[in-house]
């Protein structure tokens, strides 16, 4: 049985493969996932300084990741304005 790492249910090996889902690639997307905010944490410094350029503002502030959101090619970063 393979967990699903979407809704956390156990398939079996017939229906995983018969499955049009990536079930592998599933079961790793919680860990592909903190990998990214943990990149894009890495940059924080450099992201906050473009976003202040970009909006026109004298400061702004990344919120810590565990209020950040992400789906299957993107993230949502929160950004804490003046």
């Amino acid at each position: 049985m393979f967990p699903s790492a979407i809704n956390r249910k156990r398939k079996p090996l017939a229906e995983a493969i018969q499955s049009e889902d990536n079930e592998l690639a599933s079961m790793r997307y919680p860990d592909l996932a903190r990998q990214l905010y943990d990149a894009i944490g890495g940059q924080k410094t450099e992201l906050e300084h473009v976003i202040c350029k970009l909006l026109r503002v004298r400061t702004c502030r990344i919120v810590p990741s565990d209020l950040w959101r992400s789906g299957s090619f993107n993230a949502v970063i929160l950004v804490r304005l003046p």
